[in-house]
């Protein structure tokens, strides 16, 4: 027999779940009929057999990771999507995209193909292309809308999406592609009203202004998750802005739909806390002071 290996994260470890849910979230990761775009077919008796867990156990463990977004689940059609599969692995050469685009043609109907597409636009852009091209009654012409097919008999499971702050003129959801961006060239005056930290501010409107107007509209989305999640998170050491939207870190990115991995939903983040003492690049990822740059006591 053929093993298959797949890439796991080590950030895994740091995520507050119950130990069910984190052991579920390995097994789904590594589990013989998992695919590398993380979108597959996966029926709950699979899961119950594969685990020899009640279904009220893995009912308990699924709702958490659904709950934390590390997955969405469709009753009706079996599938589940793993919604950050593609940010750790997709298909490298021809023969993987042909390969993966067969298994996503044998798949039943199901709106997580609009999830996969979503992923595959954030993680990994010529996957995208290849899926529009090779299954384009499923991924359409490139808008979202036309990615999804009809409803299944059952709605698919979801996570709920993050609390947004109250409406502004940008018309930002949260957790959505964001279409609309603010006519009137205040874009970053709403970002910089929505972002907790208020440092750097030159600095910060200067790569603002360099992002692409729809990148702009993200990176709102993104200071208003942060400060939406900041508010929770009174004790945590919150990032400049500047380092917030800096081009090499691009760390907006990881919040324009939610908080990322290892910032949970209810409690504050790790920042490295299984370590004695933070590295250089902790110091300079929280404060945005370089190593050189600190003074000695």
């Amino acid at each position: 027999m053929t093993w298959t290996y797949w890439r796991v994260s080590p950030r895994i470890w740091y995520e507050p779940w119950s130990d069910d849910a984190r052991l579920l979230s390995f097994y789904l990761l590594t589990c013989k009929h998992r695919e590398a775009e993380g979108l597959f077919r996966l029926p709950k008796a699979y899961m119950h057999d594969d685990l020899k867990w009640s279904p009220e156990r893995l009912a308990v463990a699924l709702d958490e990771l659904l709950r934390a977004g590390f997955v969405e689940y469709d009753e009706g059609a079996s599938v589940i999507l793993i919604t950050k599969a593609l940010k750790y692995q997709s298909p490298a050469n021809p023969n993987q995209v042909k390969h993966a685009i067969g298994k996503l043609e044998d798949l039943p109907e199901t709106a997580l193909f609009a999830g996969l597409l979503r992923s595959a636009e954030r993680y990994a852009k010529g996957f995208a292309e290849r899926l529009r091209e090779g299954l384009p009654t499923r991924f359409g012409n490139g808008s979202y809308a036309t990615a999804l097919p009809p409803a299944p008999t059952t709605a698919p499971t979801t996570a709920p999406k993050e609390p947004c702050p109250p409406e502004d003129p940008a018309d930002v959801l949260c957790g959505e592609l964001v279409t609309t961006a603010s006519n009137n060239g205040d874009t970053f005056e709403l970002f910089w009203a929505a972002y907790p930290r208020k440092e750097t501010r030159p600095r910060a409107a200067s790569l603002f202004a360099h992002l692409k107007p729809g990148e702009q509209v993200r990176a709102l989305a993104a200071g208003r998750q942060y400060g939406a999640w900041a508010a929770r998170h009174t004790d945590a050491e919150l990032m400049l802005p500047s380092t917030f939207l800096s081009k090499t870190g691009r760390r907006w990115e990881e919040w324009a739909d939610g908080p990322p991995l290892g910032r949970d939903r209810g409690s504050a983040p790790a920042q490295n806390s299984y370590q004695g003492e933070r590295t250089a690049a902790d110091r300079e990822f929280f404060t945005n002071v370089p190593e050189a740059e600190e003074v000695a006591p």
